[in-house]
């Protein structure tokens, strides 16, 4: 058990690291310092482990015992870098300092016993979302930042400044939020899921995210107007808010269309960068999976000066595991990483763990199929498995 004074420091350290992974709030005047606060580990996983230190032994069991085997292999990954490359890329500690951070799932497990975790990350993101927003829209109207914190010059401009910095964080938040919006603090968690959902369409602009939304919302509407003809009563407000909803998953669905799935039936995907990376993707690292199996190209990205970064990245240099989704972490991480996956889909598709409440996550976890995957980055791995809820807590 972790007395309350302990208890109230690892608060205070979950509210620092969250900071941290939204970058002090854009707030610091300094480019480098924002963009190394979320790019980098290091910090993040100082306050893991200070959290890790104030816990007593935990039984590792359910997920635990999954962040066990992610940070097993990550270990085995690191020791077959310097096996096959005869040295170590300063990116691969990056990478091992990532996995270390799934060791948050433990300190989070003991902190949720006391403590509100979602009502904090949404408190968290609301207010950096809110700040991230004024930049965005502030920039768009008038090509200057508010705070000098960011380096426009290395962001795309699409439609207006796009900034995808704080995407997953943000998304968790979205949905960990949109699943409370009728109990405790419902408030901040209606505003908190608009303006996250706001931030995802107007500044983050990732086709991806919109996809996994489109699904969200289709796989609740769908779930609850089966539960309520099971019971013979339809709920007016879906008569309300129906037309509007289906309107919106219409136009967002067309949009996504137009960009992802017509340049695939017309042909015109040959003249995409995207597409043409995508699939040059599959195959080079098809070659690698079939090369080295249980070990890929090892958990690194190598300096592009490096002589490893043609060996990583293909030929041309623009290739990226990330890109596609688990197939590019099992040419990184070997088949180690498929069976991670496997054994996490079968522990949330049980009755433990499926339902409503975790529904987005879940959807995140497998959307990582696709691409943008969660388990590049092991402190979303820890923090997403500890807030799954178990059904006998949502009973409670």
């Amino acid at each position: 058990m972790v007395k309350h004074r302990e208890m109230s420091v690892m608060k205070l350290l979950f509210i620092l690291l969250l900071l941290s992974q939204y970058g002090f709030f854009m707030l610091i005047p300094s480019a480098k310092i924002t963009r190394g606060l979320v790019y980098s580990p290091w910090i993040g996983l100082i306050i893991v482990l200070i959290m890790l230190s104030l816990i007593s032994y935990t039984k590792i069991k359910d997920f635990g015992v999954l962040i066990v085997l992610f940070l097993a292999i990550n270990v085995i990954s690191f020791i077959w870098i310097i096996v096959q490359y005869k040295g170590v890329d300063s990116t691969a500690y990056t990478a091992l300092g990532y996995a270390i951070s799934s060791l948050l799932y433990f300190p989070i497990m003991k902190f949720k016993e006391k403590n509100d975790v979602y009502y904090l990350i949404a408190l968290v993101n609301l207010i950096a979302v809110i700040i991230i927003l004024l930049q965005v829209v502030f920039y768009n109207k008038t090509g200057q930042l508010i705070i000098q914190s960011i380096d426009v010059q290395k962001l795309e401009i699409r439609h207006g400044l796009r900034i995808t910095y704080y995407d997953f964080i943000i998304m968790i938040s979205f949905f960990t939020s949109i699943t409370r919006l009728f109990g405790k603090h419902k408030y901040l968690y209606r505003i908190n899921s608009i303006l996250s959902l706001i931030y995802i369409i107007y500044v983050s602009q990732t086709r991806y995210w919109e996809v996994l939304m489109i699904a969200f919302f289709a796989v609740v509407g769908v779930s609850a107007v089966i539960a309520d003809s099971k019971r013979k009563k339809i709920h007016l407000i879906y008569i309300f808010i129906a037309p509007v909803v289906i309107l919106g998953l219409v136009i967002t669905a067309r949009s996504l269309f137009s960009s992802l799935i017509a340049p695939l039936l017309d042909g015109s995907y040959k003249g995409n960068g995207s597409y043409f990376a995508r699939m040059g993707e599959i195959d080079f690292y098809t070659d690698v999976i079939k090369l080295h199996p249980f070990f890929g190209t090892g958990n690194l990205t190598s300096k592009n000066t490096s002589p490893l970064w043609f060996t990583l990245h293909g030929p041309q240099g623009i290739f990226y595991t990330q890109d596609i989704g688990l197939y590019g972490d099992i040419a990184r991480l070997g088949l180690g990483i498929l069976v991670i996956f496997i054994l996490t889909l079968k522990k949330l598709l049980s009755k433990k763990f499926l339902n409503i409440t975790n529904l987005g996550l879940i959807i995140m976890i497998v959307g990582s199929i696709g691409s943008i995957s969660i388990f590049t980055n092991g402190f979303l791995v820890g923090l997403i498995f500890a807030l799954l809820f178990e059904n006998k807590e949502l009973e409670g």
